[in-house]
């Protein structure tokens, strides 16, 4: 279940959801992911200049990396493991 085995300070495994309603069929879980995020039907750009719904981890992974970047900005002292322990 790599990336979602690694247990390490700076690494935070995201499971998807669909909307917030109920996990993605294909999404892991249990207890190697630390956190769950939208990832079904997210509306990505593609080549193009167009848009395109999409679901996977890594349409949930954004969501989660938004919300620590926004906790590092507004503590810009806090270590990555801090990060992780508020989310």
């Amino acid at each position: 279940t790599s990336p979602a085995n690694l247990r390490m300070d700076n690494v935070i495994s995201v499971a998807a959801t669909f909307e917030n309603q109920y996990l993605a069929p294909f999404s892991n879980f249990g207890t190697k992911v630390d956190v769950a995020a939208p990832g079904m039907l997210i509306e990505s750009s593609i080549p193009g200049n167009e848009y395109l719904k999409v679901s996977g981890t890594s349409q949930a992974a954004p969501y989660v990396a938004n919300v620590a970047a926004r906790i590092k900005d507004a503590n810009p002292h806090l270590s990555p493991k801090e990060i992780k322990a508020i989310i």
